[in-house]
């Protein structure tokens, strides 16, 4: 799950949130190459949180009641990810009145799943005792990319609501 979260997830908000403008022109299988590249990471993603789930739940026969933090979390962040492609399921088409709301709640859904994804991912290393005479750059590194994320989220977010584009219709 830790390859779905820091990477598919990752990469596939970042190619619908950047290379959206950058590909426009370009299709891949009849379908924009964002959205194909999208699509596909998220795809993956989910199925590697089920399929990561269901093998955890084997092998701990169940519930793990001593986990603290880590199952809660993931059954949040399982939820979450299985919310998107139902979500997207029903979305309406560009233009109409309720793009906007599901193009909002598309993105806190998906930034949510990523942001606790991570965080859960931290915890499940606590789980296993990894690092106890473990190097953890490798993990710090990560948590500061993903917080230096984080603020550009909130950045962006700033962006919008200060310059009033949520009301002229810039996310339709």
């Amino acid at each position: 799950m830790t390859i779905a979260w820091v990477l598919f997830a990752f990469v596939g908000l970042f190619t619908a949130r950047y290379m959206r403008q950058v590909w426009e022109p370009t299709e891949l299988f009849g379908v924009k190459a964002w959205f194909a590249v999208h699509r596909t990471l998220m795809t993956l993603t989910v199925l590697l949180t089920v399929t990561g789930i269901i093998v955890i739940f084997v092998q701990v026969n169940g519930w793990s009641v001593g986990a603290g933090p880590h199952p809660y979390l993931g059954i949040i962040v399982l939820v979450l990810a299985l919310a998107q492609p139902i979500m997207a399921a029903f979305r309406p088409h560009p233009g109409e009145p309720r793009r906007n709301i599901f193009n909002w709640a598309h993105r806190i859904v998906g930034t949510t799943a990523l942001i606790l994804g991570v965080v859960t991912i931290y915890f499940g290393l606590d789980i296993f005792d990894l690092g106890s005479g473990m190097d953890k750059s490798g993990l710090y590194a990560v948590i500061s990319f993903y917080i230096g994320e984080f603020i550009v989220f909130l950045f962006e977010v700033y962006l919008i609501i200060s310059n009033g584009i949520a009301r002229r219709g810039l996310f339709q």
